[in-house]
Formats: structure tokens, C-alpha cells, sequence
């Protein structure tokens, strides 16, 4: 939730789950590779000295991260009456009946990509009511008061995938000194890692669980040269 104080402040309980930035798992690395051309390689042993200056010696890294989604709870927005804390408080659970099942998720006919599924159960009830009165199936409804039961962090984003790629390579000038020409790719593949979906229930149900935007930038490359001397 987007709060920094308990829903209800007698009921510290009711705020219990996983922080926002639990990760479950995570894959994180790093690599380098001499490429092997050029002078004392595998290909190009023989060639002259301007062609190995241009074309030998480079090295080529990888940084790689792949983590999967931070929770998330489910809400039904500001209808805080009685108990609530003021402009902090703008915020309030859900009711929880029974667990989400997901089915089907992707993109719907009205191209929206629903994270949540098309399973009835993802289908949030809209009465506020202590039962899913307009829907038996539902897992999540609107809260009757100003508490609801559900707690934070009962659902998972989506995760997280990222590969930078380095070529680099210095060269000699006079002496000691040397030029190390660099050009990196930021997400070198492009990989578009989804945001998280909407998470609150409201009047307009057609819009829970809808991702409509990346934690991801798009692909940036840099060209760089440092002079050392």
C-alpha cells in the first residue's frame, strides 16, 4: 500500500506481510570475455600491426539481473470515514474471501494486459459488503467500513530482466600512455519488464490489474574514450 502508518491502529496485525521490496529470487552477474583476435590469439596471430591495433585485443562484458516481482497488496481506495489519520491515511484494505487464481494472463480482446487473468476470481467484487454478493467467485471485494481484512502483499508483481553488454579495448599512443575506447548497451536485448498492475479496487473494475507501462528504459547505447596519462 501506499501508506506509512497501519490502517487501523488498534490492529497492527492487519498490516502484517512481506516488505514492498521482498524479492524472492534474484540472479545477479557479471562476465568477461577476451575475444580471441589479435596477436598471441586464436585468429589473427599473423596479422600486421594496424590491423591487429584496430580489430585485436577487445573484450566484451556482460551484466546480468533477473529478479522476481515485489509484492503487492490489494486496496479499495479512499473511503475512509470514521478512523482514519488525515491527509496519511488516503488508503484502505480490501476485503479478502478466498484466493486469486490465475488464468489466463496476457493481453485481453481491448489490448489490455491484465495481470491478474480472466479468471472470475480476478474479478474484484464492486458492493461493499462483508460477501461477494455480484459475484461468488471473486477473491477481493470493496470493503463495508473504513477496515478491510485483506492483508499487505497477498499478490506478485511482475519480475525483472535486464543484460548490459561492454566492448572495450585500450589502445597505446606513447609510452605508457594509451586511449581505452568503451561502447556499452544499456538492456543491449530490449527486453520490456512489465510495471505493476493496477491494484485498486474502485467503480471501474476494467482497469484492476491492468499494466500500462515498463520498469524497464529501452535500449541506450554510449560510445566513450578515456585518455590515460
Amino acid at each position: 500500500l501506499a501508506d506509512w502508518f497501519p490502517q487501523d491502529n488498534n490492529n497492527f496485525r492487519g498490516d502484517y506481510g512481506p516488505t514492498t521490496s521482498d524479492i524472492r529470487h534474484m540472479v545477479s552477474g557479471t562476465a568477461v570475455y577476451e575475444l580471441p583476435f589479435g596477436h598471441g590469439k586464436q585468429f589473427g596471430a599473423n596479422w600486421n600491426r594496424l590491423i591487429d591495433e584496430g580489430v585485436g585485443g577487445w573484450k566484451l562484458s556482460a551484466n546480468i539481473r533477473l529478479y522476481s516481482g515485489t509484492p503487492l497488496s490489494i486496496n479499495s481506495g479512499s473511503g475512509c470515514n470514521n478512523n482514519c489519520a488525515g491527509a496519511f491515511d488516503n488508503i484502505e484494505h480490501a476485503n479478502q474471501y478466498a484466493p486469486m487464481k490465475i488464468v489466463g494472463r496476457g493481453t485481453n480482446a481491448e489490448g489490455v494486459f491484465k495481470w491478474f487473468g480472466t479468471d472470475a476470481s480476478a474479478q474484484p467484487c464492486t458492493i461493499a459488503g462483508t460477501s461477494p454478493t455480484d459475484n461468488p467467485s471473486c477473491a477481493y471485494g470493496m470493503s463495508s467500513a473504513d477496515f478491510g481484512n485483506a492483508h499487505i502483499g497477498t499478490e506478485r508483481g511482475p519480475g525483472f530482466r535486464n543484460i548490459d553488454l561492454s566492448l572495450f579495448k585500450g589502445f597505446r599512443t606513447v609510452g605508457s600512455q594509451s586511449i581505452k575506447a568503451r561502447i556499452d548497451a544499456f538492456n543491449a536485448f530490449n527486453i520490456a519488464s512489465y510495471g505493476n498492475p493496477n491494484t485498486s479496487i474502485g467503480s471501474n473494475n476494467d482497469n484492476f490489474g491492468a499494466i500500462t507501462g515498463t520498469q524497464s528504459a529501452p535500449r541506450q547505447l554510449q560510445i566513450s574514450a578515456i585518455y590515460e596519462f
